[in-house]
């Protein structure tokens, strides 16, 4: 019953309406005074709660000389309720693409080219954001830490966009920090994923820096932070064609240099992760 009560108050119902209107749905139609004993809400303050549910749309009192009042069924009375929520989300997604042609416009500083992300969420969102953008390639340092925390629908909306650029034709080239057992166990199944849908892997000892490249064009990459007991991730997104081919030469050349993500099963993967994938 409490989760429901908190859901309703969640809704914009009032305690003493959600108690009235649980306890209608629960038991059917009652009078006002049965209402008050079940739902524990006083009898002084029962008659203006059932009013505001009737203007609410939440019940209605049953004709005749005795106070009745039922509840109506959800499906209905929450028809208002969805529908303003519908109309809050359109307005809000209208004004994110209103906002998002300010924000690209040219009139930029060059501070307007740089942007700090310290929040996980928003440095997910942005990664997201930047690789559903991509049109043509896009290459990577993969290293620990990772702004998803290991949060399965993350990682799942990460994976469809993956999956979705790869089908679209674009080029996806990674070079993965070879990782401790604990990460290898979501990032292993995620190299897979990637490289069966037409992506690229190799493995190296040490990856240099977290680092992505959207287009030649947009570099997200991670700052190190001097304080080895705080493991707060820190990225920044530079728009800068430059800077972008510089990190990319650095990563053909350390391409080279890193194996087959497949030589890497076979020759390295611990004994230990293969067992518990069986």
């Amino acid at each position: 019953m409490e989760d429901y009560l908190a859901k309703l108050k969640n809704i914009g119902l009032q305690e003493y309406e959600s108690k009235a209107y649980y306890t209608l749905l629960t038991y059917g139609n009652l009078t006002a005074k049965k209402i008050s004993q079940k739902a524990d809400i006083p009898l002084t303050k029962v008659y203006a709660t059932l009013n505001k549910l009737i203007d609410r749309s939440f019940c209605i009192r049953i004709p005749g000389n005795k106070k009745i009042y039922k509840a109506l069924q959800p499906a209905i009375a929450f028809c208002p309720v969805v529908n303003e929520i519908n109309d809050k989300q359109s307005s809000i997604e209208q004004m994110v693409l209103e906002l998002e042609d300010i924000y690209k416009s040219d009139n930029k500083t060059i501070d307007g080219y740089v942007e700090v992300l310290t929040n996980n969420e928003q440095i997910h969102e942005k990664y997201v954001s930047l690789k559903n953008a991509t049109e043509h390639e896009l290459i990577a340092f993969v290293k620990p830490p990772f702004a998803h925390e290991g949060n399965k629908s993350r990682i799942e909306r990460q994976d469809e966009v993956d999956s979705q650029r790869l089908r679209n034709g674009i080029i996806s080239k990674a070079i993965y920090e070879i990782p401790s057992a604990e990460i290898a166990s979501f990032l292993i199944p995620h190299i897979e994923k990637n490289i069966s849908e037409g992506g690229e892997g190799r493995m190296l000892e040490e990856v240099p820096i977290k680092l992505h490249i959207f287009d030649e064009r947009f570099v997200l990459m991670a700052l190190k932070n001097p304080d080895k007991s705080n493991s707060k991730l820190t990225m920044v997104c530079i728009e800068h064609p430059d800077l972008a081919k510089a990190n990319k030469i650095l990563f053909e050349h350390l391409w080279e240099k890193a194996i087959p993500f497949e030589e890497y099963k076979t020759k390295y993967l611990t004994r230990d992760y293969k067992l518990s994938q069986i």
